[in-house]
């Protein structure tokens, strides 16, 4: 028997996907958005977020801090080389996309740093310094 990890939004992308064949949008995308993949680990002194935007220029990326609330948003725009291409099957996705996510309260939200290198946006949150594990020692 093996175990599969369950993802609510894998889950949730693939009914969207169901639903855009269903009513004919071939995308699977309502509304012109699109929800980019993450990664979110847990480092000894910092949280990393990782967002695959393949095809997203760097200029077409807005990251803000709100409170404790990182927003990293922008728009994937259509390659369309000439009005003379007739396509019958387009599953690539294009549009806006918007990812929210809260920080918890060790991270040090004036130190963030974004890179973003081949489609891949990768945000470093330091943790502060109260939240960095200690080591003691054992007289």
């Amino acid at each position: 028997m093996t175990l599969v990890p369950w993802s609510p939004y894998k889950a949730l992308r693939n009914f969207e996907r169901e639903m855009g064949h269903l009513f004919g949008d071939a995308s699977g995308y309502a509304g012109g958005e699109w929800f980019p993949a993450a990664e979110i680990a847990e480092k000894k002194n910092f949280y990393e977020i990782s967002l695959e935007l393949p095809g997203v220029e760097k200029e077409d990326v807005r990251i803000k801090l709100d409170d404790n609330v990182l927003t990293i948003e922008g728009e994937k725009k259509a390659e369309r080389e000439s009005e003379e291409k007739d396509y019958r099957v387009c599953e690539c996705s294009y549009g806006t996309f918007t990812r929210s996510f809260t920080l918890p309260n060790t991270a040090d939200r004036d130190k963030i740093k974004a890179k973003y290198n081949n489609g891949i946006l990768k945000l470093s949150i330091p943790k502060t310094e109260q939240a960095k594990p200690k080591e003691i020692e054992i007289n």
